[in-house]
């Protein structure tokens, strides 16, 4: 009996310092940390298309909201903590002396220049989204991704199987990412 335990003890141990041996060798930095990175696939066109559709109304929420903040810039100017000086945009730290006619254009071409970028992610998905308005099926894209309905909840309310939904959604999203990332499409049919 306690022979076995001897040997299981030490079976237990050579597993151990081959496993933490092994792990040296491969990734030294999660032996030292204990934090084993975990390597995910890059996402696929198809992965990208769908984040970009289930982000969009954020996307025009924020853009709505930016374009409020260049109002109330235009309307109020500034906030102030000292005359002369203006906040860097969503800090409390003073960016340093300015005209008020200055801090007011400047902020606003602050506030705009934030926000390109997503406006012309808006752009490219309402672009490739116009490509697929004839299609009988499209409102299955604004009732998945800009309403969040399920698709029982889409196959119910359009009078057909959820089978149906899910292939029409996933034949339109194949669609919209080969308008969105055509060259990632052909690299993944290619290899």
């Amino acid at each position: 009996m306690k022979l076995q335990k001897a040997v299981k003890e030490e079976i237990k141990e050579l597993m151990t310092h081959t496993v933490k041996e092994t792990l040296e060798q491969m990734m030294p930095e999660s032996v030292e940390t204990g934090y084993v990175p975990v390597e995910r696939p890059p996402r696929t066109a198809y992965q990208k298309t769908e984040q970009l559709l289930f982000n969009y109304m954020n996307f025009k929420k924020i853009v709505q909201a930016k374009k409020e903040e260049i109002e109330e810039i235009r309307k109020y100017g500034v906030p102030k903590c000292a005359p002369g000086f203006e906040f860097v945009p969503h800090t409390n730290v003073p960016k340093g002396i300015v005209l008020p006619e200055e801090s007011v254009e400047a902020a606003v071409h602050s506030v705009a220049k934030s926000v390109e970028g997503t406006v012309r992610v808006i752009k490219l998905i309402d672009d490739a989204m116009a490509t697929l308005k004839n299609d009988p099926y499209y409102s299955i894209l604004e009732m998945r991704y800009f309403e969040g309905r399920t698709q029982e909840d889409i196959a119910y309310y359009l009078r057909c199987s959820q089978k149906t939904i899910s292939q029409n959604k996933s034949r339109l999203v194949r669609a919209l990412a080969m308008r969105l990332f055509p060259d990632q499409v052909v690299n993944e049919i290619m290899n």
